[in-house]
């Protein structure tokens, strides 16, 4: 099976990139047509709800780091990563301030790569939260 951590490191940079410049055409092309993610609260956004929208109006991130990155290959044309962004900023006027994970998949299709889901956690809650029977 092919390995293509780094055209996915690539998007992944290239996402931070866009999010930080708002930059809206360069993440309409990134995001699949029927991309949904889902947000460390639990609320829901698809792009065909105006993802691009929602972001233009209601994000404004002041810094955002990645800081760890794992691949999963399901397929040869499907990736599944696990990535960890500290991030400073404000979103739907509340403070995003922390660390969070985000669970992605992104896949190929005729040599374009896309991201079509992802969910997102507080890091900081998931790594503090102490075993069932411990």
């Amino acid at each position: 099976m092919k390995n293509y951590n780094g055209k996915i490191e690539e998007l992944e940079k290239n996402l931070i990139k866009n999010l930080l410049n708002n930059n809206l055409s360069d993440l309409d092309h990134l995001l699949s047509s029927d991309f949904k993610l889902i947000l460390p609260d639990g609320s829901k956004i698809a792009k065909n709800l105006s993802l691009l929208e929602v972001l233009s109006n209601s994000l404004n991130i002041e810094h955002i780091k990645l800081e760890n990155i794992t691949y999963n290959y399901n397929t040869q044309d499907m990736v599944m990563t696990s990535v960890i962004f500290t991030v400073q900023g404000i979103f739907l006027n509340k403070t995003i301030d922390g660390t969070y994970k985000f669970i992605k998949k992104y896949e190929k299709n005729e040599d374009q790569w896309s991201l079509i889901s992802g969910s997102g956690f507080d890091f900081k809650h998931i790594s503090t939260t102490v075993p069932v029977g411990a």
